[in-house]
């Protein structure tokens, strides 16, 4: 659940549901689950660990900020 992952990871709501959006894929970072088999669009979602770790180490690092005088 997200809040699992929260816990595990350090990442916000906001930051999982922007990578939902933007980036993660479903089958490689994420997949809907449902004891039929037969997930939809609304099942609960099991998160593949390792490859959310993947994405973020896959980023580059910040971008310092602008000191200002």
């Amino acid at each position: 659940s997200e809040e699992v992952l929260m816990a595990i990871t350090g990442l916000i709501k906001n930051a999982i549901k922007s990578a939902h959006e933007k980036s993660w894929m479903e089958n490689r970072e994420y997949r809907h689950y449902s004891g039929d088999c037969q997930p939809k669009d609304n099942s609960p979602i099991l998160y593949k660990l390792h490859e959310v770790d993947n994405c973020v180490e896959r980023q580059p690092p910040a971008i310092p900020l602008q000191k200002s005088a």
